[in-house]
């Protein structure tokens, strides 16, 4: 079983897709948090990137 995050990046370029070093940060912490970039999707108009990220669910076998 899977969990989702979902995350709206703001782009830094005027006409590109250029991510920040704030953006790379949070991608590394969310990778040691174990989270796994899935997808990146721009928007229409360009100025955001949605990432889809999952990691294994952690499941309590004691609440089952």
């Amino acid at each position: 079983m899977w969990e989702y995050k979902v995350e709206h990046i703001k782009t830094a370029g005027a006409t590109n897709l250029v991510m920040s070093k704030k953006d790379q940060d949070l991608m590394n912490r969310l990778g040691i948090e174990g989270w796994e970039l899935v997808e990146a999707v721009p928007t229409v108009n360009g100025r955001t990137i949605i990432m889809f990220f999952k990691r294994p669910l952690e499941i309590d076998r004691n609440n089952i």
